[in-house]
């Protein structure tokens, strides 16, 4: 059996299925037996204060962009076709909140049963007193600002592994790359983290897919793996853009060209606000949905 210390931002991208099916992955593991979920005090706290209602409408605006994508559709379909569409997508934009908030409380249910049944890893006022030396020394995760909660789900996430004596059978997966990862290459930790991960031979991880293939090789494919990678290339690529949901244009980082700013198909679904090299070097999908 391995052991998952699962980060706050990775319960939300699970409740929001953006890694498609990994909620239900998650759960058969621990059902199976082959996984046991480790919670830091510090991750409970902060799912409890307010992270389900940021799923709900998370959930709300990516079926309303779906709508908006299957709308583009109509280009390609005879007259009849069309007005079954039509009919269909107004049947769904009539209930859309109702629907986008069913789905969120049924994968909300499953985080938190799966939370509640969890593994806690307590606080420690060591962890604490651990946490504020780093601040001091201005090492990861506080780098740019105050992270004492990034600070205390490691620390008491190790301390646990420590004291129960559990070395090299565990993975730590976290969505928050900016504050844990190596700058520049965030898919591994950040070297002031570097030793306390390899104190107990902590796994580092981006990708939650990832993980699941490594604690059972049958239960994700090659292609799922493959659609987990574009999906965390793309998080990567969105979140550390300055222009993420920014309406300022930007200039291409190659070529230094102003970019343009056109609507889009988005890998979260719908279309959204994009800013694309003119020359082809690449795009920011700013994450703002079209709604009309």
């Amino acid at each position: 059996m391995k052991y998952v210390i699962i980060d706050t931002s990775i319960w939300i991208y699970l409740a929001e299925d953006l890694y498609s099916g990994a909620l239900e992955q998650l759960e058969d593991l621990v059902k199976k037996g082959k996984a046991q979920i480790l919670v830091p005090e510090q991750v409970k706290n902060e799912w409890v204060n307010g992270k389900a209602d940021i799923v709900r409408a998370h959930m709300k605006e990516r079926l309303k962009g779906t709508l908006t994508n299957a709308k583009h559709l109509k280009e390609y379909l005879t007259a009849s076709e069309k007005a079954l569409l039509s009919a269909l997508i107004k049947s769904v934009s009539d209930k859309k909140d109702q629907y986008g908030e069913e789905r969120a409380n049924k994968n909300i249910g499953v985080v938190e049963r799966l939370i509640e049944s969890a593994t806690i890893c307590p606080t420690t006022d060591q962890n604490k007193v651990d946490a504020a030396e780093m601040a001091l020394a201005k090492k990861a995760p506080f780098q740019n600002k105050n992270q004492i909660g990034d600070a205390l789900i490691v620390l008491s996430g190790v301390q646990y592994l420590k004291d129960n004596n559990i070395v090299g059978e565990a993975y730590f997966i976290t969505g928050n790359f900016h504050d844990y990862g190596e700058k520049g290459n965030q898919k591994h930790v950040h070297p002031d983290l570097k030793h306390l991960f390899d104190s107990v031979r902590l796994e580092y991880s981006i990708n939650v897919k990832e993980v699941f293939k490594h604690i059972d090789s049958m239960m994700v494919s090659r292609e799922e793996l493959e659609e987990a990678d574009e999906v965390t290339n793309e998080i990567i690529h969105r979140d550390s853009s300055p222009y993420y949901r920014s309406l300022e244009t930007p200039n291409c980082s190659v070529c230094g060209q102003s970019m343009n700013g056109i609507y889009a198909p988005s890998p979260y679904g719908g279309w959204t606000w994009q800013w694309i090299c003119r020359y082809g070097h690449g795009r920011i999908d700013t994450g703002e949905y079209w709604d009309y």
